[in-house]
């Protein structure tokens, strides 16, 4: 079985069509890194002194006004919800733009890439499978190697592993520029603790072998590379109908089993969405937004069986179909 890893990693590495993706792969990563590098710088001073002035004005106006707004709004409703009716003070903060914080810098450091790099480990995944359907060489292949199982274990353990490094890799060169980039414009102490970072880099590490998993699962089952990725693409297509169903009140169940807010939940450690419910009041039919969370542990359960379904269908498919179809 190594021997059969080891022929299949050199298969890899010789296939150019995957270090082309990887080329594609980097430079989005290269626009992403640039992205926290402008986010993290603090606005310019011409811009604070702007936010001051807009600050001092509202803030003076708030002062002056908002007790007499807020009993006018509880005057008009009496049965409005104090929220409703409040006047906040103004804050300075609200008035320029406030740099991206650590903590934001690393959730879009690792959210990012995990993300980018899973839908090109599917493609590179599927490329790698369907190049062996689409040249013959895997007919060829199976005369050395006749058993099917060890001959598709060897290729899915070869492309986890692969999913695996590229997606390691991908993060670390986030991370550190998100480091980076707050340590140079915000000071030392602004980075924070490595602790949540690390664990959501973590994360993103199986997330990429699992997405070349369900590529690798896809490519053989449909033979056809262009088959593998066009599954994913059609349900980005299908996003747009299902954002409309989850509005309507009764299908926002259906919300907790999209596969991206999963993928959000199990990256980010949990993933809250809000839901439409209907609630009969005094004026009539009403509308309220509830929040309902995705823990970790059901995103990471939701991922798991999806990769478990494709590998299964996947090895019983390629046990049994003519590979010379």
């Amino acid at each position: 079985m190594i021997r059969l890893i080891g022929a299949e990693t050199h298969r890899w590495v010789a296939r150019r069509g995957l270090w082309v993706a990887l080329l594609g792969l980097l430079a989005i990563l290269a626009t992403m890194c640039w992205s926290i590098v402008v986010a993290t710088r603090p606005p310019e001073a011409a811009v604070v002194a702007q936010g001051k002035i807009a600050y001092a004005e509202q803030h003076a106006y708030w002062v002056e006004n908002h007790e007499q707004e807020e009993a006018f709004c509880r005057a008009s409703d009496p049965e409005a919800p104090a929220d409703v009716c409040a006047q906040p003070e103004p804050q300075p903060e609200w008035f320029y733009p406030q740099p991206m914080t650590w903590d934001s810098a690393t959730s879009t450091a690792t959210v990012g890439a995990s993300t980018t790099a899973g839908l090109f480990l599917i493609l590179m995944a599927a490329s790698f499978w369907g190049a062996e359907f689409r040249s013959g060489s895997l007919a060829t292949w199976l005369t050395f190697v006749p058993s099917r199982p060890r001959v598709w274990a060897s290729k899915m353990v070869v492309v986890a592993l692969a999913g695996a490094v590229v997606s390691a890799v991908v993060l670390l060169v986030g991370l550190l520029t998100a480091w980076g980039a707050v340590a140079a414009h915000q000071g030392a102490d602004a980075v924070g603790s490595w602790d949540g970072p690390l664990q959501a880099a973590g994360r993103g590490v199986l997330f990429g072998a699992m997405m070349a998993l369900v590529g690798a699962g896809l490519a053989v089952v449909f033979r056809s590379t262009v088959a593998a990725v066009a599954v994913p693409l059609a349900y980005l297509f299908a996003q747009g109908m299902l954002g409309i169903l989850m509005a309507i009140p009764g299908f926002d169940r259906l919300t907790g089993l999209l596969p991206e807010n999963n993928v959000q939940a199990f990256l980010l450690g949990s993933y809250t969405y809000s839901v439409p419910v209907q609630r009969m009041t005094p004026q009539g039919m009403e509308t309220e937004w509830l929040e309902r969370t995705i823990s970790l542990g059901q995103g990471t359960v939701y991922l798991l069986v999806a990769v478990a379904l494709a590998c299964v269908v996947s090895l019983a498919v390629f046990r049994r179909r003519d590979v010379t179809e």
